[in-house]
């Protein structure tokens, strides 16, 4: 989603449990370094099984094949070395890509119907490229949302999930 969409969404449920005089408890999640950590070939898969084939597979498993880049410091640029994995940040299709990387654990945090609600639309997960939040109305639902992102998030080497704000109303 975009910022603005998951803002709107989240402001929506927060108005909706104050209305409700219901509690509710936010928790917003960075994973710092997510691109970086994407492994290419669990992508290309990935991709596969999303149905993307045939040549549209192929021009995407070949602008990351053979990839390059350098570092430039100053008046200084390193030789150029190979990029192993990853995704590139600010690319017209990274923030697609890396959400189709981390895509089943935000299906498997949605299918566990824990998280917030607006009326009957369940909500539990407005994202953005890597920044996630989690909204429920219930701390212990909380604890086992923020279980699970802790517990994927060692699987797919995310090591580096940050809790940045943990707070009810």
């Amino acid at each position: 989603m975009s910022p603005l969409f998951c803002a709107l969404l989240l402001n929506d449920v927060i108005i909706d449990a104050v209305y409700r005089k219901s509690p509710f408890y936010v928790a917003l999640l960075d994973a710092k370094s997510a691109f970086d950590v994407v492994k290419h070939s669990r992508l290309y898969r990935k991709l596969y099984l999303a149905g993307i084939s045939g040549s549209l597979w192929l021009l995407l498993h070949d602008l990351s094949v053979g990839a390059q880049t350098s570092v430039r410091w100053e008046n200084l640029v390193s030789e150029p070395f190979d990029i192993k994995q990853g995704v590139r940040q600010g690319r017209i299709l990274s923030t697609e890509l890396y959400k189709l990387y981390i895509n089943d654990v935000l299906n498997q945090l949605e299918d566990s119907a824990l998280g917030s609600y607006i009326g009957h639309i369940h909500c539990p997960i407005p994202t953005c490229a890597n920044d996630v939040t989690l909204v429920v109305n219930d701390h212990t639902n909380m604890q086992t949302l923020l279980s699970t992102v802790i517990r994927r998030s060692i699987h797919y080497s995310l090591q580096n999930v940050k809790l940045l704000k943990l707070g009810n109303q």
